[in-house]
């Protein structure tokens, strides 16, 4: 049976029309998929990344950020007056003595408890608890600080001190750097001469992760100068 050109036209057209819907749906279920298990491995490999370390030491934290020194100016209002030291057997005390241990080898005074400090530690704390499920992140507010990750068990505050505190083990004093592809500003914050008060928090997240953080007034890791 013969067909008129109109017909043939007719039929090209559509045959032409089914092959590129064909196609469309063919990459747009493509990219969902893709874009499915792109994001499930991503989900994935992050629980496998904080789980690896179980009953390990938590993945190295995000080192402190690096200051530059501002041009000092007369304050206004007195300093926040500092509360007594706490008893030994507190949250608190567990954070300090391992970080005022480290200052009495070099000679350097001991840092002192500070109640606005611990409320501003706290606030940033309960924040990771509620929205960050404890991944590791500055609060980058206008004090020094250093932050702890750990996953699997119930991680101390005298285990995060000291796992800061290692890194002096990275840091060379002579060239006031650290040892290649390793960190040392948690270390050389602790140590910082001029950091006078501390305040820290600890909470644990939904899923069972432990995050803890420090705050010290005033700051240190400052450009170009040395801790001590």
């Amino acid at each position: 049976m013969e067909m008129s050109l109109p017909a043939i036209s007719l039929a090209i057209f559509l045959l032409l029309a089914s092959v590129c819907d064909a196609s469309y749906y063919r990459e747009k279920k493509n990219k969902y998929v893709d874009e499915k298990y792109h994001n499930r491995g991503s989900y994935y490999f992050n629980k496998y990344y904080g789980y690896a370390y179980k009953f390990k030491r938590s993945p190295p934290p995000p080192p402190p950020p690096m200051r530059k020194k501002p041009s000092p100016k007369p304050s206004p209002w007195p300093s926040t007056p500092s509360i007594p030291a706490p008893p030994q057997s507190s949250l608190a005390a567990q954070f300090m003595m391992p970080q005022n241990d480290a200052r009495a080898r070099l000679g350097l005074r001991p840092l002192i408890w500070d109640s606005k400090l611990q409320a501003f530690a706290e606030d940033w704390a309960n924040q990771r608890a509620r929205y960050g499920n404890c991944y590791l992140q500055h609060s980058n507010g206008p004090y020094g600080e250093n932050i702890f990750w750990g996953g699997g068990k119930a991680w101390s505050p005298a285990e995060a001190a000291n796992a800061w505190i290692e890194e002096r083990n990275w840091y060379n004093y002579g060239s006031n750097s650290c040892q290649s592809g390793q960190q040392c500003g948690h270390y050389t914050q602790i140590v910082w001469r001029d950091s006078e008060r501390i305040g820290c928090a600890r909470v644990t997240c939904s899923s069972g992760d432990v995050f803890m953080t420090c705050n010290y007034d005033p700051p240190g890791n400052y450009i170009g100068e040395k801790p001590y």
